[in-house]
């Protein structure tokens, strides 16, 4: 996989070092918090939080721009489409027949703009500061059949993957002189042979990933070992706890 397509980025952190059941209960536990917030603050805190989890861990500069510059079309999306849509609210900003535009469906329209961006970089914590080994011990020690586990591990990487192989079909087929500007029919056209070969290409991919792990004794009757064991250590507990505190004084706010 092309390094600038990588997900996990290594590194000798408190984060890549914390045992990846613990991450993913906080990540779980996060994007609780932001599916139920309903206002701006709290999710605007918890993205600059998550932005300080990722710069702590050592991730550069360039890779958190490169996540906000797959998110921001969606985040775009979100902000025209939302208030639009919502027709809610008394305060009203504009009233032209059948479009109604409210302060109130604008302050939602940020609130889950704000929420889809938190959810990214909660997600990003995980899977910046977690192998791939250390996501599959984790989903088989949580309970999860091996197999799935392995399964659910490649295709979270695959995403990243997938991003990789159609820039670089992109760019060859530039190279070959294939145009992507102009009206937005000619754009459209001129995806389709970037599209087939990336399909082609990923298809390559997952037969060759097929024969690997085959070539491995994937699904044999043997059960799978590993040279390193996930085990608590005492600072795994620590953060364990402050996470369980954290999560019962926050259902107990929410609930008063």
């Amino acid at each position: 996989m092309s390094v600038a397509f990588a997900v996990y980025e290594p590194g000798q952190s408190w984060l890549h070092r914390l045992d990846p059941r613990v991450k993913l209960l906080g990540v779980g536990l996060g994007m609780v918090a932001a599916i139920l917030a309903n206002s701006l603050w709290p999710l605007a805190v918890s993205l600059v939080t998550a932005h300080a989890l990722i710069l702590s861990a050592g991730v550069p500069v360039r890779r958190i721009g490169h996540l906000w510059r797959a998110i921001v079309p969606f985040l775009i999306l979100i902000l025209i489409l939302w208030p639009v849509f919502d027709r809610a609210g008394t305060r009203v900003v504009l009233d032209f027949g059948w479009f109604r535009l409210t302060v109130e469906a604008i302050n939602r329209g940020l609130v889950a703009a704000c929420r889809l961006a938190t959810i990214s970089f909660l997600v990003a914590v995980w899977l910046r500061t977690t192998s791939e080994q250390q996501l599959i011990q984790s989903f088989v020690r949580l309970g999860l059949p091996y197999r799935w586990g392995v399964a659910l591990a490649i295709g979270l990487r695959s995403i990243p993957l997938l991003a990789g192989v159609y820039t670089g079909v992109a760019e060859a087929q530039q190279a070959r002189g294939l145009r992507l500007d102009g009206p937005v029919h000619h754009r459209l056209r001129a995806q389709i042979p970037i599209l087939v070969a990336t399909l082609v290409t990923v298809i390559r991919m997952a037969e060759q990933t097929a024969r690997a792990l085959d070539a491995r004794g994937f699904g044999g009757p043997a059960r799978p070992t590993t040279l390193h064991r996930l085990r608590f250590r005492p600072a795994d507990w620590v953060a364990l706890a402050l996470l369980l505190g954290t999560a019962i004084v926050g259902a107990i706010a929410w609930f008063r």
